[in-house]
């Protein structure tokens, strides 16, 4: 199985690289652009995308990521709107972070729907018809939404969806490595 995570001008990578981590494990990792030359990410990496997004078809992969970062950076994207309707007219586990929820709820995703983000209080009209919830981590059928916080619960709630450990022994011993910071 592919998993997609769009890459975009101050998006933050170090929200999905651990999710990046543990599901590269069993499958495998594209990242996607909204263009195809390279982007800066928060952290200053230069990242430059496997394909666009707009040739990503979605019955080619099993999820969708969308780190946080500016929102107005790609906010109204007309092919990212469309392709996060697509991947949620056929059910692709979508997971946004930190204030990339917005664009889900831009693009109609989060109507009717429990969500959580860091934006909802300056930006809550971009969220149309949902519920915001202000837990860390909140899931609603296909769509999982995070605050920036919880990039480790929700690294680890993706790959548990996604099937990518081996086994309840490798779950419990990533979590004592990754969340409670034992030695492994």
């Amino acid at each position: 199985m592919r998993v997609a995570i769009l890459v975009y001008d101050t998006c933050a990578q170090f929200e999905v690289v651990l999710a990046s981590l543990f599901i590269g494990r069993k499958h495998e990792i594209v990242t996607v652009g909204l263009d195809d030359r390279a982007v800066t990410s928060m952290e200053g990496f230069l990242l430059k995308p496997h394909m666009l997004l707009e040739d990503l078809a979605p019955d080619s992969i099993g999820a969708f990521i969308v780190p946080g970062g500016q929102p107005d950076t790609i906010k109204g994207n007309l092919i990212l709107g469309k392709k996060l309707r697509s991947f949620n007219d056929r059910k692709v586990l979508i997971a946004a972070i930190c204030g990339a929820p917005c664009h889900l709820g831009i693009a109609g995703l989060l109507k009717d729907r429990r969500f959580t983000s860091s934006v909802y209080e300056e930006r809550p009209d971009d969220f149309p018809g949902g519920t915001y919830v202000g837990d860390d981590i909140v899931e609603d059928g296909n769509i999982i939404t995070a605050h920036p916080n919880a990039y480790v619960d929700f690294a680890l709630l993706l790959a548990k969806r996604l099937d990518a450990f081996k086994d309840q022994a490798d779950y419990d011993e990533t979590v004592r490595c990754f969340r409670e910071f034992e030695r492994c």
